[in-house]
């Protein structure tokens, strides 16, 4: 099949969890035969500059290319913007209308678009009878709580963008992906539900397939027979590192310095800056390392460095909504993994055999969580062999890109 990708993301790398979703996608699609292009509208711009400086290429197989040529904020003022963002979108009708042409079971993969964004490709895809899917992997604009979106007049339009594609998009595409029983369910009611699949996040488990390699973080921060607990990810609200501070500022009473908690990510800088302003305000900051930035390529043995990896999030509507791409990732490491008990990642993984859940937003109980691994080292040993075990059977990139391909055939195939 001939699919073409839309998205608007940072490529190839990306500081949040859209990238890695749209890279694995793309990946799962590559490695079942298909031949993919994803066409950025334009890059968010939330990844240091200096990681992505092309925009243009070849990555895994998936040709890609963004249309507005250049990174983050491309204009300043309403007017200005608008026109530019309606010249990006010709510009992406123009791209999908040459990569289509000639081809055959041309399939055409809107992820995360809004109406202003998406309705137009919806418009041409059924002119020249394409195939369309869309994949939703997150509620979008759900409320304007001052910790997620502030109360602007830009956010408003956003709102009301995002909340009008919602309501039409699904309405007439083909296909429709999501990555939770929550989001099924919204657009269940909506659509045929014969026309949804539940696509969880995909993982590159041999990527992922690292030795224990201590040297990594030990030579660089002089970390030599210190127990390392790690997070990757954004500082969002609803991700919960500042629980995660609380937490081991508890541990670290009990253990001294002979803990270490490594932090990596940098966006949005708002949050990072407050998580820095914990770790002073507790001084725990020659314990906490803020390692920033890194690219997908370093993940792997950061993880594979580590002895407990966590993913605190908060009691929010996202969660239960979303599916942290993280998670696959830290199962596919092989090492013991503390989630919050929230959203599906219930249905996939068993407490204390695969995974070990805390309850969200509970300093003290993720301490506790934290504890009893360390001082069960066995079981945690266990714990995270059989997390790997998970990654393979449920989020490996080729499995769930086989299951992908297959459903796309059968809606294809259907009179």
């Amino acid at each position: 099949m001939n699919i073409i990708v839309v998205a608007n993301v940072d490529f190839p790398e990306g500081s949040g969890g859209d990238t890695k979703r749209v890279r694995m996608i793309c990946k799962g699609l590559v490695n079942q035969g298909n031949r993919v292009f994803l066409i950025i509208p334009f890059m968010p711009g939330n990844t240091p500059y200096a990681i992505n400086r092309q925009f243009s290429g070849v990555v895994d197989g998936i040709y890609f290319k963004c249309m507005s040529g250049c990174y983050g904020a491309m204009v300043n003022g309403l007017i200005r913007t608008l026109f530019n963002k309606i010249s990006i979108v010709l510009k992406t009708m123009k791209e999908i209308g040459q990569v289509t042409r000639g081809q055959n079971s041309n399939i055409l993969l809107l992820y995360n678009l809004t109406f202003y964004d998406g309705f137009p490709l919806l418009i041409l895809a059924k002119i020249k009878k394409i195939f369309v899917a869309i994949e939703y992997c997150e509620l979008r604009f759900v409320s304007f709580e001052k910790e997620y979106y502030k109360k602007t007049l830009r956010n408003f339009f956003l709102n009301w963008n995002c909340k009008i594609g919602d309501f039409l998009l699904p309405r007439y595409v083909d296909a429709i992906f999501v990555i939770s029983n929550y989001l099924y369910n919204k657009f269940a009611n909506k659509v045929n539900p014969k026309k949804i699949s539940i696509l969880p996040p995909l993982v590159d488990t041999i990527q992922f397939c690292v030795e224990k390699q201590n040297s990594y973080l030990t030579n660089r921060y002089r970390l030599e027979h210190c127990k390392i607990i790690t997070y990757c990810g954004t500082f969002w609200a609803n991700e919960g590192v500042n629980y995660l501070i609380e937490a081991f500022a508890l541990v670290r009473k009990k253990y001294s310095s002979s803990i270490k908690l490594i932090i990596v990510g940098s966006y949005p800088q708002e949050g990072y800056e407050r998580i820095k302003e914990m770790v002073t305000n507790l001084h725990i900051g020659n314990e906490v390392i803020l390692l920033g930035f890194k690219p997908a390529n370093e993940i792997p043995y950061i993880l594979a460095s580590s002895d407990i990896l966590v993913a605190p999030k908060a009691n929010s509507i996202l969660n239960i909504a979303g599916f942290p791409t993280k998670v696959p990732e830290y199962l596919a490491s092989g090492v013991p993994t503390i989630v919050s008990k929230i959203g599906d990642v219930q249905d996939y993984a068993t407490n204390e055999k695969d995974i070990l859940f805390c309850i969200p937003e509970d300093p003290q109980d993720l301490a506790q969580k934290i504890e009893f691994l360390l001082e069960n080292p066995d079981l945690a040993k266990e714990i995270g062999i059989n997390g790997r075990k998970l990654a393979i059977e449920r989020f490996d990139v080729n499995r769930v890109g086989e299951q992908m391909v297959n459903f796309l055939q059968g809606i294809v195939s259907e009179p």
